[in-house]
């Protein structure tokens, strides 16, 4: 079984999330006794979680968080793709700058 802790390459979902992080998200709050886990044996499986009784009683303080996330979901896409563009761009300039001190390293070498 694997810990909490660890997280594996996996497939991204279409929210942007790992689903090995999901998954593991889960496992814990399953470990934490907030959501009970159940397993149908069925084709293709399925897994169904719900809330326990004391993971009801976190409802009223997780909703809000909920709420301003439903409501800046736009801008949270936003920032991510200009997050990404930018650490592209950083990955972009220092190839170049490698490619660069290459070049340089083989002409000096050269004479």
């Amino acid at each position: 079984m694997r810990r909490c802790g660890s997280v594996p390459r996996t497939t991204w979902t279409r929210h942007g999330s790992r689903r090995s992080t999901w998954n593991c998200g889960l496992r814990c709050l399953e470990r934490d006794g907030l959501v009970s886990r159940t397993v149908h044996a069925t084709v293709p499986p399925r897994v169904d979680y719900a809330l326990t009784p004391m993971g009801q009683t976190l409802h009223a303080t997780i909703r809000p968080l909920v709420t301003w996330t439903e409501e800046h979901r736009q801008q949270i896409a936003e920032a991510r793709d200009a997050y990404d563009r930018r650490i592209a761009a950083e990955k972009e300039a220092a190839a170049r700058e490698a490619a660069e001190r290459d070049a340089i390293a083989r002409r000096v070498l050269a004479r």
